[in-house]
């Protein structure tokens, strides 16, 4: 994660032990990893302290459970962090993950976190096209045919009320049935069937 500024870290006042514990059990994800230094990993803009923020705010309005809007956009991150935070991932039935699901999950929370941060200083990087996270639903794009609204009607052609059929029963003039039985194939014993 990206170093905090030591200004910032002088102004802004660490969350209490009570309310961290209190935001873990709520959340069901710890907020400080083992041996972190919560002056760092819990910093003003960091994405961990966002997170625990957003949770405290949900706490002080009654909520039970996360809401939805958290969970899709904490979960997943806390999760990962959690996860690969530890010597030997391994997953609650005790399955060790492989050097390549490490690195495979390793190269998500990297761009959850880079996502995160680019959302929580409102403008983009300067690599990218400036997106920011916003909790306004996406507007998604027609399924429809672009141009097709645009047709006069008579153009347009009605759906057939029948299916085509892609054969036809009856054998044109002229030709013969085919065959009942297959030719016999002399490397069929050759071949490896699946």
């Amino acid at each position: 994660m990206a170093e905090p500024d030591t200004a910032t870290l002088a102004v802004a006042p660490l969350p209490s032990s009570d309310d961290l514990e209190r935001a873990e059990a709520f959340a069901r994800e710890p907020f400080l990893l083992e041996g972190e230094d919560a002056s760092v990993s819990l910093a003003p803009g960091m994405p961990r302290r966002v997170a625990l923020e957003w949770v405290l705010k949900e706490l002080a309005e009654g909520h039970t459970a996360p809401s939805s809007k958290w969970r899709r956009r904490w979960s997943l991150l806390l999760g990962l962090d959690r996860l690969l935070s530890q010597d030997e991932p391994t997953l609650v039935d005790g399955t060790v993950l492989s050097a390549h699901q490490v690195d495979a999950l390793s190269g998500t929370l990297t761009a959850l976190l880079a996502e995160s941060q680019r959302g929580a200083n409102g403008k983009g990087n300067g690599n990218g096209n400036g997106a920011t996270l916003s909790d306004e639903p996406l507007m998604l794009a027609s399924a429809a045919i672009p141009g097709e609204e645009d047709l006069p009607e008579e153009l347009v052609e009605d759906e057939p009320d029948e299916e085509p059929l892609d054969w036809s029963d009856a054998t044109p003039e002229g030709e013969e049935p085919a065959a009942a039985e297959a030719v016999e194939d002399p490397n069929a014993a050759k071949r490896f069937w699946f």
